[in-house]
């Protein structure tokens, strides 16, 4: 063989290795592409995933409670007052339920004032069916005179798909002590899962 057939032969196995080496690094690098592709993807699912399940707290003001019965509720910037000296009155505190078809609530909590010396603030947290068969429920109540506020907390709930949630209150007659001291809901949270 003659010196230009050697080297046209070894520029050819030279050519056919490089081009094979090149190749090969196209495709890591295409690998190291779609890797990185999926890793953020993977990232962004898991973001989603994450706020998807995330608890979701609303506070309400307890001037959103309406008066079951009654002219006496009072509805001012600070709460729902019950101005009557000779009847209690029951209202019905509204929470909105973002999530329809979720796994209920995980904590609600309702803030009361109760001066009155013969009655206490009593709340009863409701999880109702869309036809108003109630699924579950949890009550609490204050505890004797007090006029700084107070927390009354209740636990986890179980709801139905399409329910709704409420918190019936029944607020004490006013009553003469401190002035005239009114029962009071303040304001209202609740943690939906």
């Amino acid at each position: 063989m003659n010196q230009g057939g050697i080297k046209d032969s070894l520029n050819g196995a030279m050519f056919k290795k490089t081009l094979t080496s090149n190749l090969f690094n196209i495709f890591i690098f295409q690998v190291i592409i779609m890797k990185t592709i999926l890793a953020l993807i993977g990232l962004g699912l898991l973001a989603i995933s994450g706020t998807v399940f995330a608890e979701d707290g609303k506070t309400f003001p307890g001037s959103m409670c309406q008066p079951v019965s009654g002219e006496a509720v009072r509805f001012f910037i600070n709460g729902t007052v019950n101005t009557d000296s000779t009847f209690g009155h029951f209202v019905n505190c509204p929470v909105v339920r973002d999530t329809i078809a979720g796994a209920g609530i995980s904590s609600a909590s309702i803030t009361v004032r109760d001066p009155s010396p013969d009655e206490d603030v009593e709340c009863t947290f409701k999880s109702l069916r869309a036809d108003g068969i109630i699924v579950a429920s949890s009550s609490r109540n204050t505890s004797g005179v007090n006029t700084a506020p107070q927390t009354l907390q209740f636990g986890s709930l179980s709801s139905v798909s399409g329910g709704n949630y409420v918190i019936q209150c029944r607020i004490p007659k006013a009553n003469g002590l401190f002035g005239f001291s009114f029962s009071e809901i303040i304001s209202y949270r609740v943690n939906e899962n």
